[in-house]
């Protein structure tokens, strides 16, 4: 079921992403990230508050803290730090970047948490981000503004990437540390609280920044009108099936299978783009749906 999850959670994503290019063509990172932080985060709160039906959620305080820090580092940062790459390099090579991940949180669930991982699981990763590079190695940048401004995008897509599987690992280690119930109730909570967390050190600065700006980012109708759909796609919907799946299975593969976007992106752009794409497009194709049958073997 985690297996499946992750892999629901990056078609989300794939479709957010797209939707996301209208906004961050005029608009700053932070500021696409804050917006669709607090959107999530207040949907995922609602969810919870629904599932719950009256009952309590037993986070102790550790659990609590693992989570604030998810937020901070994976969401506030990660994503903005993600959003600047893609405005930077392009889509692709943004991508590119993020398949990096997967190998990081393999690498930090082993020495931070002590999973363990087959040898099967961990060709599986492999696959995975060889499939994922292959695609986005044959996509263009849509933004290449000098040698500075390429550096710069490089350096925003791997940190990115570290804040993003450092963001996972914490999540996991709280869900795993959580007592009382763990049905649906409890990885909503999880992501609400983490989304909360991560919007709220977004909006501090801006709000320090510009009241007002702030104040029309958050309710203007130009900006629910770009932002809120893929906010309800690819955060709110993508979030939820990478919490689930995280209370469900190691972070190496829950990253390996959500780093899977850029396979989503291609299909969607052959048959809703219509696209046209190299061998090297497709063999990432088979290779990512290779890794993902030897992950849930």
């Amino acid at each position: 079921m985690g297996e499946l999850l992750s892999l629901g959670s990056a078609l989300c994503w794939a479709i957010g992403l797209l939707l996301f290019r209208v906004p961050l063509a005029h608009r700053a990172a932070s500021d696409v990230n804050l917006f669709k932080c607090a959107f999530a985060a207040l949907l995922l709160g609602l969810t919870a508050l629904a599932a719950l039906g009256g009952g309590s959620l037993a986070f102790d305080g550790r659990a609590l803290l693992l989570l604030a820090l998810s937020g901070v580092i994976g969401m506030s940062l990660g994503d903005t730090l993600l959003f600047q790459a893609m405005h930077r390099l392009g889509p692709t090579r943004a991508l590119m970047l993020q398949s990096t991940n997967p190998l990081v949180a393999t690498l930090f669930g082993w020495l931070c948490l002590g999973e363990a991982l087959t040898a099967l699981q961990l060709l599986g990763i492999a696959t995975c981000s060889t499939g994922t590079l292959l695609v986005i190695a044959e996509g263009r940048a849509l933004e290449r503004d000098g040698v500075r401004s390429y550096r710069a995008g490089i350096a925003a897509g791997l940190g990115s990437a570290v804040a993003q599987a450092t963001g996972m690992l914490l999540v996991r280690e709280a869900l795993l540390g959580s007592s009382g119930d763990r049905g649906f109730a409890t990885p909503c909570a999880a992501a609400a609280l983490r989304l909360g967390v991560g919007a709220l050190a977004l909006l501090l600065p801006a709000l320090w920044r510009s009241p007002r700006a702030t104040a029309q980012l958050l309710g203007g109708r130009v900006a629910w009108r770009e932002m809120a759909l893929p906010s309800f796609i690819g955060t709110y919907l993508g979030l939820l099936a990478m919490t689930l799946a995280l209370a469900a299975s190691p972070a190496g593969i829950v990253s390996a299978l959500s780093s899977t976007t850029p396979l989503f992106l291609l299909a969607i752009g052959v048959v809703w783009l219509r696209e046209r794409h190299g061998i090297l497009s497709y063999g990432g194709v088979a290779l990512g749906v290779l890794g993902a049958i030897l992950l849930v073997l």
